[in-house]
C-alpha cells in the first residue's frame, strides 16, 4: 500500500531473535521472504542471533539453524543478506546465552563453518582463531547469483550492501558496477 502512493521503499529488513530448537524448517522463511519480494522489494535479515543456554548450550543444533536461515535466503533471489547482532558471545546483548558464531573466548563456534558450508565455502576447524575472517559470502539480487570471494583487494568486487573497507578489513575493496565505496566510520565503508 505505502509503495503505490510512490513511497521509495526498496527493502525490508527482518530482525532475527530466535531460539536454538525452536527456528524449523527453512521454507517457512522462504515463503515469509518470498511474499515481501513479491511486492517488489529487497529483503535482508539485519539482526540475527540464534540464543542457546550459556548454562547448557546446544552448539550443533544452533549451527543447524544458522545454515537453516542462510539456506532460506539463498533460495529467495531478492534476499540481499544476513547481519548477525553481533559477532561473539562475550559482548551480548541476551543475559545467560550463547547467540552468536564466536564464543566469550573470541573462538569461532560450529554455527561459524555451518554458515559458510551453507552459503558454499568453508574456511576449516571451528576453532580456528584469526585475527580478520577474509573468506566473504553475499547474495546479490540484481544478478540473482551467490558470490564467494576470497578477501583482499586483489582482482575481487564486492556487490552492492557489502563492506568495501575500514580499519582491519582485509576483504575485497573495489565495488561492482555502478556502485562506489562510500566512507561510513574508521571502521566501516559500503558498497553503494
Amino acid at each position: 500500500m505505502v509503495k503505490s502512493y510512490g513511497a521509495p521503499i526498496h527493502g525490508f529488513g527482518m530482525q532475527g531473535h530466535m531460539t536454538t530448537g525452536s527456528v524449523g524448517a527453512a521454507s517457512q522463511y522462504v515463503t515469509n521472504m518470498q511474499a515481501f519480494a513479491n511486492l517488489g522489494v529487497e529483503v535482508a535479515y539485519t539482526e540475527l542471533d540464534i540464543a542457546t543456554p550459556s548454562s547448557s548450550p546446544n552448539f550443533a543444533q544452533q549451527a543447524t539453524d544458522y545454515a537453516t536461515i542462510v539456506s532460506a535466503c539463498k533460495q529467495v533471489s531478492a534476499c540481499v543478506g544476513i547481519t548477525t547482532w553481533g559477532f561473539t558471545d562475550k559482548y551480548t546483548w541476551i543475559s545467560n546465552s550463547a547467540p552468536l558464531i564466536w564464543d566469550t573466548s573470541l573462538q569461532k563456534k560450529a554455527a561459524y563453518n555451518a554458515i559458510l558450508n551453507a552459503w558454499g565455502t568453508s574456511s576449516g576447524s571451528a576453532t580456528t582463531t584469526t585475527a580478520a575472517v577474509t573468506t566473504k559470502a553475499t547474495t546479490t539480487s540484481a544478478a540473482a547469483t551467490t558470490t564467494a570471494s576470497s578477501g583482499g583487494s586483489g582482482g575481487c568486487t564486492a556487490a552492492q550492501w557489502a563492506q568495501c573497507g575500514g580499519n582491519g578489513y582485509t576483504g575485497c575493496t573495489k565495488c561492482a558496477s555502478p556502485y562506489t565505496c562510500k566512507y561510513s566510520n574508521d571502521w566501516y565503508s559500503q558498497c553503494l
